[in-house]
């Protein structure tokens, strides 16, 4: 009997766990969606829509219902090409597809009746526009990260970007008149929300970041908890393209302005020296099929504090989350 118990609080303690981790996990990739007609705007059942992200060879296959329309929800961020395919009618192609972290687009497809096997190629598509919601809100993309400077290679930085965003600083993003403890962040779709101090709970080297969107205001009732702003990261992963780079930003007191305040005082500059490193690469293990990612970020600050005359180092680290130690020297 207490045996049967057991198991039975044991099944209910799991059921908890699995349902919890299911709500708390929201959807971080794209949906796409739309009609598919013939040349007389006849709707077209059981057409195969077959929808690949053409940088880790993911392929998703959608069916039109019978009022002809398809959808392929949960779309990780990347690069896409796809193909609609009915017997009868000309194989129409179409890549150059960008798809981005809670966009919804809608792409209406028509086939032609083909006389002969034959296939309809349409390349360099213009951006694909999401007409579907109604979400204030900006994605902040890789090659944002990459062209925009950051001198505390802090990502959340560029979220003054969005419309909305009243500033970035303090305890994180402001938005709207909310003060950030009422913001929610995600990393993955999982809750990265520190509780205590009302923030994200812990950072992670800038080069992990593939994209994130920060939404500010009507945002779906899949992300719930938030009353401000809703921060959604997705981090990089492994291609089919072997990839990486290093880096390394020196800065130090000789290139530094004088503050007005030692100005005033006659003092000079007060020393300072920050340098930061790092890296990533990735690649395939198996083509299409499973890949690699890793990164690191490490930085060491000094700087003189008049206060305590005494010179401070913090040395961090990061793969996902850093460690950060800080001591007098």
């Amino acid at each position: 009997m207490a045996t049967a118990r057991t198991a039975a609080v044991t099944a209910l303690l799991m059921f908890a766990c699995v349902g919890a981790a299911s709500a708390f996990a929201q959807n971080i990739g794209a949906t796409l969606q739309g009609l598919i007609t013939d040349e007389q705007h006849g709707v077209l059942p059981g057409v195969s829509v077959t929808i690949t992200n053409t940088e880790t060879g993911l392929s998703r296959l959608a069916v039109t219902d019978g009022s002809g329309w398809y959808r392929a929800p949960a779309l990780p961020p990347g690069m896409y090409e796809m193909t609609a395919e009915l017997g009868g009618f000309v194989t129409l192609k179409r890549s150059g597809l960008v798809l981005t972290t809670g966009q919804e687009p809608r792409i209406d497809i028509t086939l032609q009746v083909a006389s002969v096997k034959e296939t309809v190629e349409v390349v360099a598509a213009s951006p694909l526009v999401d007409t579907t919601s109604h979400t204030l809100g900006t994605t902040i993309t890789r090659k944002d990260l990459d062209s925009i400077p950051l001198v505390d290679r802090n990502f959340l930085s560029l979220a003054n970007m969005t419309p909305g965003i009243t500033g970035v600083g303090g305890a994180g993003v402001n938005t709207a008149g909310q003060p950030s403890r009422n913001n929610s962040y995600l990393v993955d779709g999982v809750s990265n929300d520190d509780t205590i101090v009302s923030s994200s709970r812990g950072g992670f080297s800038l080069e992990s970041v593939r994209e994130y969107v920060v939404l500010a205001n009507q945002f779906s009732a899949e992300y719930g908890i938030a009353s401000g702003a809703i921060v959604s990261v997705v981090t990089r992963s492994g291609t089919n393209r072997n990839e990486g780079r290093v880096f390394f930003f020196d800065r130090s007191e000789q290139l530094d302005a004088q503050d007005p305040f030692s100005h005033a005082q006659g003092s000079g500059k007060a020393p300072f020296s920050q340098q930061r490193w790092g890296g990533y690469w990735g690649g395939p293990l198996v083509r299409d099929q499973l890949f690699y990612f890793g990164s690191y970020e490490g930085c060491t600050f000094s700087r003189h504090r008049s206060s305590r005359r005494r010179w401070w180092r913090s040395i961090s680290g990061s793969g996902r989350i850093p460690p950060t130690i800080i001591r007098p020297s």
